[in-house]
């Protein structure tokens, strides 16, 4: 079983690991005991109750990958020297945005908290500008997001060409206020709404591409496959078996 995720990479490390394979049920006692038995570098456990129905909500099983659009063009840098470890949280330690994991369980397209999360660590690195991520979220979900999907979409094609075409809503708090943003309590003031347009995507086809571009610029939004184990994880950093 095959999983597709949408995320946000700002981390990168150079390593060479052996992997072993091996087809087991997801939920079950077996998935769990088999992986913490091989010792390795991350830990299983039960994280749902054995129902597929709660995957269905936060990753996509079914749909099919968009593939690369043929009006972005394939970004390729120039020599660049590449450490073996990079970390984007130590290299921009003021923009705190990079590295957080969002709540999804309002059941929003994972999609929308990537682009937008890359877009806020992105203006974060280049212009010192904080955004509020969830708040921005909220707005363009309650405007014209265009999912059809009330759940997790995996079709990150349709993410691209939206934020291109039109642009991305930012919302910052003004000032610190026991209002919800966007809410009927919170006043204008309170809120400043921006929107940055001319929103450039570019395709990064190889991996050393993405390695420089997270260098140079910070975060990039990415999917990745992954194998059913992934839905018992609990610590540590995966592999696959």
């Amino acid at each position: 079983m095959k999983l597709f995720l949408i995320v946000t990479l700002f981390i990168y490390s150079v390593n060479a690991d052996e992997y072993l394979s091996y087809e087991v049920e997801p939920f079950t006692d077996e998935i769990v005991n088999g992986i913490n038995a091989l010792n390795t570098t991350w830990k299983a456990g039960k994280n749902f109750n054995g129902s597929s129905v709660q995957i269905d909500t936060l990753v996509p099983t079914h749909e099919k990958l968009w593939s690369y659009p043929r009006d972005f063009p394939i970004r390729k840098y120039g020599s660049c020297k590449l450490p073996v470890n990079f970390d984007a949280r130590v290299a921009w330690p003021n923009c705190t945005s990079i590295g957080k994991i969002y709540d999804q369980t309002k059941g929003y397209p994972s999609w929308i908290y990537t682009a937008v999360g890359t877009i806020a660590d992105r203006l974060c690195t280049k212009h010192g500008v904080q955004i509020d991520v969830k708040a921005t979220v909220e707005h363009m979900v309650k405007t014209n997001v265009d999912f059809k999907n009330y759940y997790n979409s995996a079709n990150i094609g349709q993410a691209l060409k939206y934020w291109a075409k039109n642009g991305i809503f930012t919302v910052e708090s003004v000032k610190e206020s026991s209002c919800l943003p966007l809410s009927q309590k919170c006043q204008s003031n309170e809120i400043k709404l921006d929107k940055y347009f001319k929103v450039t995507n570019e395709v990064l086809k190889y991996e050393s591409e993405v390695m420089k571009s997270i260098k140079l610029y910070g975060p990039v939004s990415a999917y990745m496959e992954v194998y059913a184990d992934f839905l018992s994880y609990v610590s540590g950093k995966i592999n696959i078996h």
